[in-house]
């Protein structure tokens, strides 16, 4: 793992956090993490000695993947537009 990486909650079960980093995913114990963590968080993983530390980024990263998409859609919804969107 470079110094800093990104990686994203996936899920929180029980006393272990399951983590993506990329394509990959690995547990961790729930206590190596921020307290405030929830499902979808980005958090940052920085190796410090040959230990890792995550925490939570500062700005809008901190609301997390899925808060931050959830917030777009919102803000797009609240413009009122109409008709159909081409993907």
């Amino acid at each position: 793992m470079p110094d800093d990486e990104r990686v994203i909650v996936d899920a929180l079960e029980g006393e272990w956090v399951r983590l993506e980093r990329g394509e990959h995913a690995f547990d961790v114990p729930r206590a190596w993490l921020p307290a405030q963590v929830r499902e979808g968080d980005a958090l940052i993983a920085r190796v410090d000695g040959g230990a890792v530390h995550f925490e939570a980024p500062a700005g809008l990263a901190a609301l997390g993947v899925r808060q931050a998409a959830q917030a777009r859609l919102d803000a797009l919804n609240a413009e009122g537009l109409e008709g159909d969107i081409d993907l």
